[in-house]
């Protein structure tokens, strides 16, 4: 028996020397033919890899397989790569294979596999094996290379791929980016973003919070610490698309991520302060949740308020978004008529472009002011024109006072910021009666 198996391991060598020579050959019948039999091989467990790379597999890859013009020969190349990246006897060769300097191999291919778009199951293959490779420290400074490419990848598929990027190790290697020590937080900020499109996919949740034993949702909270602008907003981005049920949210507020979109609130950056508009609406769907002692504390309505008034129109409408949410809180409402929220709720419950928030802030502002249902659309209708006609009344006085052109001009820009404003020029009139 023990005769009968060393021939078969013998027979398997001779097997495996052959396609490398035919690997080698410049002729894509050859290299075809090569690549599928040494990828089989090296899906049968641990020892025929450990031979593949002793009879120089990884080389023969590295240097012809994986610059083939064929797609099926650069799949085959990218499997026989992923297999070998199991088992840590091979990480010696897989890193420093190939060309010139020793340094460029397995991992370098892999991020120049990443820029072909062909065939369609190649970037899955390559997601598996660099989050195999990854396990080699040594690897990591090349591999992060192929972050943005797993971006890209992960932004164009469709949800059924997205989960599968995941359970082949998509997620798994962006929590390792993002909590390395040994990654800018540029690269950290792009595997965030990975994080951020995988956790668009429901099915992939329940994998995200089970991280390291349940780790997930602590891990993310930690994230959304750093005061980083091109990485947070996509921290914030992933708490938005990870809230969907009351339990998420209660244990992102328990974790403290509240006080952290405070912070990303007075940023001076659209994007940081969009993102954390986004994550603190989709906690404040759950009213109960948002606790409303710690959110009046933080003075977030004080500072949700002006931005409603923003020229950027998604963060605009971000913000009347979330102030309509606070306003169903009883304990917010003191507040937000204070800082002059109502008249916004009514200004955009009558004249707001998106359905959804013309609702929302017709019937937020209807609560807040305790308006019956027949006299709401009447009310609507006669802010939003008092807040019109206090523009049009501003422009007109500038005109009569303004006497050269650049004067006018500086008039005119004037008004642009009081009908940006919206009321707030209303507020002060009022006061002054």
């Amino acid at each position: 028996m023990g005769a009968g198996a060393s021939s078969k391991s013998n027979r398997k060598k001779g097997e495996i020397d052959r396609m490398v020579t035919m690997a080698r050959s410049s002729m894509t019948r050859s290299q075809k033919r090569a690549s599928a039999a040494l990828a089989k091989i090296s899906d049968m467990g641990q020892e025929q890899c450990l031979e593949m790379a002793e009879q120089g597999v990884i080389a023969v890859t590295v240097g012809n397989l994986s610059e083939s013009k064929n797609a099926s020969v650069r799949l085959n190349s990218a499997k026989i790569l992923k297999n070998l990246s199991k088992y840590p006897a091979n990480y010696a060769q897989l890193i420093e294979a190939g060309r010139p300097p020793p340094t460029e191999g397995a991992a370098r291919t892999m991020v120049e596999l990443f820029r072909h778009k062909k065939p369609r199951d190649l970037h899955l293959e390559l997601v598996h094996g660099v989050n195999e490779l990854a396990q080699a420290v040594e690897s990591r400074p090349q591999l992060v290379e192929s972050v943005p490419h797993l971006i890209k990848f992960v932004q164009v598929s469709d949800l059924e791929r997205q989960f599968k990027i995941m359970k082949m190790g998509g997620m798994h290697l962006a929590f390792q980016y993002v909590q390395s020590e040994f990654h800018t937080y540029k690269h950290k900020s792009l595997a965030m973003k990975i994080l951020a499109e995988i956790s668009a996919a429901i099915a992939c949740h329940k994998y995200v919070f089970g991280y390291e034993d349940k780790q997930g949702i602590h891990i993310i909270s930690r994230l959304c610490r750093i005061k980083d602008e091109e990485m947070v907003p996509f921290c914030a981005r992933t708490v938005e698309r990870l809230v969907v049920e009351e339990k998420n949210a209660k244990a992102f507020v328990e974790e403290g991520v509240l006080k952290e979109f405070q912070w990303m609130l007075s940023h001076q950056t659209p994007t940081v302060i969009l993102g954390a508009l986004e994550a603190l609406g989709a906690i404040a769907r759950f009213p109960p949740v948002l606790g409303l002692a710690q959110f009046q504390q933080r003075s977030d309505v004080r500072s949700v308020c002006p931005l409603t008034s923003n020229p950027h129109e998604a963060l605009r409408i971000a913000a009347v978004r979330l102030l309509a949410l606070l306003a169903q809180h009883p304990q917010n409402k003191a507040r937000i008529i204070y800082n002059g929220g109502h008249e916004v709720l009514l200004y955009h419950g009558e004249h707001s472009p998106y359905p959804d928030v013309k609702e929302l802030a017709k019937y937020a502002a209807a609560d807040l002011l305790n308006l019956p249902e027949a006299r709401l659309n009447k009310t609507l209708h006669r802010a939003a024109h008092r807040f019109r006609d206090n523009a049009r009344n501003a422009l007109d006085d500038l005109e009569e006072r303004m006497s050269t052109s650049s004067q006018k001009d500086r008039g005119k820009e004037l008004v642009a910021k009081i009908l940006k404003q919206q009321g707030e020029e209303e507020e002060s009139s009022d006061d002054d009666k």
